[in-house]
């Protein structure tokens, strides 16, 4: 079997889909983002907490500046086309190249939730690791109670292998966690 630790990120992925553009975030997306990064209702099952000012999230697009290493998995701001802006995130995190695998997290402005935009957005990026990557396993973990993920990553035909029960300590609350995973031989079935 080929070994697949030499993967890099350079070029930087750039991805279309029909109504989304997976790009790099800049220093201009500040505004954008912290339009939903503030909101507790989109913080409240991720690991960061609400930015509370510009400044934040300027740090914030910072520590994303210097992931885009080449080497780094990317984490892509999601512009949606009509309207030119920067709606939410998506990214690659914990790499295992030894193993083929990688999982997922992603972010999204509420004004756009209920809409297919994350399902398009995780589907693209679905394609880009088994595609081009060549990887064997994407994985995503979502806190329990955070149904509009699950149903995102049931859509994209993830399958739950299992839950962490009180396995985490996040904002002050301990948390369950359900983990989630699609196998290449899976993607492809269902394509």
């Amino acid at each position: 079997m080929t070994q697949f630790l030499d993967i890099r990120f350079d070029p930087f992925p750039i991805l279309n889909t029909q109504r989304l553009l997976l790009r790099k975030i800049t220093t201009y997306d500040a505004n954008d983002i912290f339009e939903y990064a503030k909101l507790d209702r989109v913080t409240k099952f991720l690991l960061w907490n609400s930015h509370s000012t510009i400044v934040e999230t300027n740090q914030f697009i910072e520590r994303i500046l210097q992931t885009y290493d080449g080497i780094t998995p990317p984490i892509w701001g999601i512009e949606l086309l009509e309207q030119e802006k920067i709606i939410g995130t998506i990214g690659m995190h914990r790499f295992r190249p030894e193993h083929r695998r990688i999982e997922l997290g992603f972010a999204l402005h509420p004004d756009f939730w209920n809409r297919g935009i994350m399902t398009e957005a995780v589907n693209a990026v679905l394609q880009y690791g088994f595609e081009t990557l060549r990887l064997h396993r994407i994985e995503a973990g979502v806190f329990e109670g955070n149904v509009a993920s699950e149903r995102v990553l049931q859509k994209v035909g993830m399958k739950l292998e299992g839950i962490f029960r009180e396995a985490f300590f996040v904002k002050n609350e301990i948390r369950t966690l359900k983990f989630y995973a699609i196998l290449e031989q899976e993607y492809y079935e269902k394509k």
